[in-house]
């Protein structure tokens, strides 16, 4: 193959594999869709909603409180891969557990909420389960969150899918994305407000500036007017958008021994010919 023919074949087959790379992103998140369930229960806030119990056909949870007062904190709670928990201090409290704020791990049945509650959405994004997130507070957030292995530098597309309560009027909640919270450089993003009974999907792009496991955070952001809406989220994604420094590394090595090869071939190319070159001149050249 001519010098020339082989380096644009280099080129393309190196094209080719970075945009393998760059199109084929793999989900970062465990259980994105919250299809890997909980069984139905859980424990809820004693008294909300007429008392969650085991048997219904969908997981509740409030949070166990710690301290007094105005420096009273909710203890995070794990299930299934994802952490929920309650920012801020002092929310209420009722038998040692918040009394407003928690999480539902809800089933739908199409028509409304299989719990019987009309305002939780009457249908998931995709799959069977969604989260809906019930703080009840504009200070105190309830939020669900996953830790993902980033790379400083590489950039990455988070998307989400959000509900509002049904049988509601605006305005509904907003959902508040954080990368890294509690870090040195935390990333922040708001949403739209949330639209009652309709699944929307949100999405946003952010270089890392961090190496390492960090937490993604999604929380609810209820408004001044109507602090008691709640919201549902569903089928999120993050994934990079750009090659791993790793994989641009491999890349360019690749490129650089198929370079190193030709240029060989072409040197013994050379050698080849002027030793033809004097045999045609004979002996006594």
């Amino acid at each position: 193959m001519p010098p020339f023919s082989l380096c644009k074949t280099i080129v393309a087959f190196l094209s080719c594999l970075l945009f393998a790379q760059v199109g084929s992103g793999q989900n970062l998140f465990t259980n994105p869709g919250f299809e890997t369930a909980p069984a139905s229960g859980g424990s809820p806030a004693p008294g909300q909603l007429g008392g969650f119990a085991p048997g219904v056909p969908y997981y509740a949870t409030n949070f166990p409180v710690t301290g007094t007062g105005a420096n009273r904190v909710a203890t995070p709670v794990t299930v299934d891969g994802w952490t929920f928990g309650v920012t801020g201090k002092g929310m209420a409290q009722t038998g040692g557990r918040t009394r407003f704020a928690e999480m539902e791990w809800f089933k739908p049945t199409g028509t409304i909420n299989a719990s019987g509650a009309p305002w939780d959405p009457t249908t998931t994004h995709g799959g069977l389960y969604a989260i809906m997130l019930n703080s009840d507070s504009t200070t105190n957030h309830v939020f669900a969150q996953q830790s993902v292995s980033l790379t400083a530098g590489v950039t990455y597309t988070l998307s989400v899918w959000v509900s509002g309560e049904n049988q509601v009027t605006s305005p509904e909640p907003t959902l508040i994305i954080t990368v890294n919270p509690g870090g040195a450089s935390p990333i922040t993003t708001t949403t739209a407000a949330a639209v009652p009974g309709v699944w929307t999907l949100e999405t946003f792009s952010f270089v890392s500036n961090v190496t390492g496991t960090v937490p993604i955070r999604f929380e609810d952001n209820p408004s001044s007017s109507q602090p008691l809406f709640d919201m549902a989220i569903d089928d999120v994604s993050l994934v990079a958008v750009t090659p791993e420094p790793g994989t641009l590394v491999g890349l360019a090595v690749f490129g650089l021994g198929i370079g190193v090869v030709e240029r060989r071939r072409a040197w013994h190319g050379l050698r080849t010919l002027w030793h033809a070159a004097l045999l045609r001149l004979g002996p006594g050249v």
